[in-house]
């Protein structure tokens, strides 16, 4: 008992801490290509559908040359058509292969793929409007989710696309952590000690846990840890976590310890969650 309410009151402080990341000047908004230019306006096709294909080509791929070169192809190659799939689903399979590497939107061809793949299912099933996937009711971050993977969108990417929106105030309501390499490297590292990286569902599990109101609140302190300090050779000295974190001080009990928690019943331990971001979620 004392060797898990020593746990629990760790997790409490790494809570506490990721609560004063959120509202530092480190952790600014993120900013999402044609959905952020909208400023909370009604989106046109156009902006929906260019953003979902940044999102389609945001997989193990370097976020900033995936966004140029997906600006690159729709303003450069095609010419700024209205609706990008409309284009892209023209080609026939073998066609759109062929351009592989003439187009360079993304290194692994399976993704160039998808990218096909999905511009034809979004022509049939939603009319080549991107924007229905939201706005068709229900209009709930789980069933966009569903349309989202339905249309070939990966895990990470369809939580990706809806995280973005709940940015930018298109869709509402809680939704999970993007179990992306930047997020999942530092979730690893406080709960487990340790660079063995965690599964997807073992970093969406621990983001309900830590906040239990909405995960995806803590995907921007996450992020902005990762880019500031928690690098893939980490650079302790200069973290915000540099006096609590697991993965730079000795504790008493081990990452196994922590993860037994936090892997255990979500409801076990009161989240401070239920304080902390009592303004982000009225």
């Amino acid at each position: 008992m004392v060797q898990e309410s020593l746990v629990e009151q760790y997790i409490r402080n790494i809570q506490a801490a990721l609560h004063d990341i959120s509202k530092s000047p480190h952790c600014s908004p993120m900013y999402w290509e044609w959905l952020s230019d909208a400023a909370h306006r009604p989106l046109s096709i156009t902006e929906a559908n260019n953003f979902l294909l940044g999102c389609i080509l945001d997989f193990r791929a370097s976020a900033q040359d995936t966004w140029e070169n997906c600006v690159f192809f729709i303003e450069e190659i095609l010419g700024s058509p209205k609706n990008v799939f409309a284009i892209i689903a023209e080609y026939t399979e073998a066609e759109w292969e062929t351009e592989f590497n003439a187009y360079g939107l993304h290194p692994e061809l399976p993704v160039h793929m998808r990218v096909h793949q999905i511009s034809r299912r979004i022509m049939r099933l939603y009319k080549g409007d991107g924007r229905l996937l939201w706005e068709l009711e229900p209009a709930t971050p789980r069933e966009v989710f569903k349309r989202l993977t339905m249309l070939g969108f990966t895990k990470t990417g369809a939580t990706m696309v809806i995280g973005a929106l709940k940015d930018e105030r298109y869709l509402f309501g809680s939704f999970d952590l993007v179990a992306d390499a930047l997020v999942t490297r530092v979730v690893n590292r406080v709960l487990t000690g340790t660079d063995t990286l965690l599964s997807a569902d073992e970093v969406i599990h621990a983001g309900r846990y830590l906040h239990q109101a909405d995960p995806w609140m803590l995907d921007r302190p996450f992020s902005s840890l990762a880019r500031m300090a928690c690098r893939k050779k980490a650079e302790c000295t200069a973290c915000p976590l540099a006096d609590i974190c697991v993965y730079a001080n000795e504790y008493p009990f081990s990452g196994d310890d922590i993860m037994m928690v936090v892997l255990g019943t979500i409801t076990h331990q009161k989240s401070l969650s239920d304080w902390f971001w009592k303004e982000e979620e009225k």
